[in-house]
């Protein structure tokens, strides 16, 4: 799992196989404000209790500059919640998962733009029942959202 999350520089990705989330950051203080905003998110939307259903636990590497926070569900609600974040099927919890880190300050808007989308750390589309959920028009809204963060990042 380390080889797949050392191509991933920051954001929120998500092990399909080990049923976690995995934040990764450039500092301390988004990972504090993350694992606070993770476990209100995950308990007033779904409804989760934190060490029955999901565990979190911090890694920080100070060799990289590196900061993990790491979302581990290991009940079956835990499961179930984590399969609707990873499947748009709570797009407002997944959107505050997504920007837990950034701070409530004047440049939020711009950052919250430039954050990357919740992803998979593996390349292969998510398969339900054989009907995979990668849809024909998720390429072009990759490359409309990538056009739009590279139009911000000349401005920022």
């Amino acid at each position: 799992m380390s080889q797949l999350v050392s191509e991933i520089q920051s954001g929120v990705c998500f092990d399909p196989d080990a049923i976690c989330l995995m934040g990764i950051y450039s500092n301390e203080l988004s990972v504090f404000r993350a694992r606070r905003r993770w476990t209100d998110i995950l308990e007033s939307s779904f409804s989760l209790k934190i060490k029955d259903d999901f565990l979190l636990e911090t890694i920080s590497e100070l060799d990289s500059g590196e900061f993990r926070l790491m979302c581990r569900f290991n009940s079956p609600c835990g499961r179930y919640a984590f399969w609707r974040l990873t499947n748009a099927q709570a797009p407002e919890a997944q959107y505050e998962i997504e920007t837990a880190h950034i701070p409530d300050c004047p440049s939020k808007n711009i950052e919250m733009v430039l954050a990357p989308d919740l992803q998979s750390i593996l390349d292969t589309p998510l398969v339900i029942r054989g009907v995979s959920t990668q849809s024909t028009s998720e390429p072009k809204r990759k490359s409309l959202v990538s056009s739009l963060r590279n139009f911000l990042r000349r401005f920022c």
